[in-house]
């Protein structure tokens, strides 16, 4: 029984490194993103075009609210992780 509890928490624990990598990943694709949009958003070309200031407004928004998402994901899963090892320290 204690080898199949170790494997269950091997293999989930293995399943939260590769979320928590995922996720990483995904945060970092999204930095350039926000940061481009930002950049878009003080271009001196921006400042003269309203559709071109909304869709850079938008797109800097949009990718904010991506990053926090993953982020919430993140604290989520590490909470989990957290007490998944608790119990599994109690039983």
């Amino acid at each position: 029984m204690d080898t199949q509890v170790t494997h269950s928490e091997e293999r989930r624990e293995a399943e939260h490194q590769e979320i928590r990598a995922a996720l990483h990943a995904l945060n970092n694709a999204l930095s350039p993103v926000v940061g481009y949009a930002e950049l878009l958003a003080i271009h001196p070309d921006t400042a003269r075009d309203t559709v071109l200031s909304g869709y850079s407004q938008g797109l800097r928004e949009s990718a904010i609210h991506a990053a926090e998402a993953t982020q919430h994901v993140q604290r989520l899963v590490a909470a989990h992780g957290a007490r998944t090892a608790a119990a599994s320290q109690t039983s």
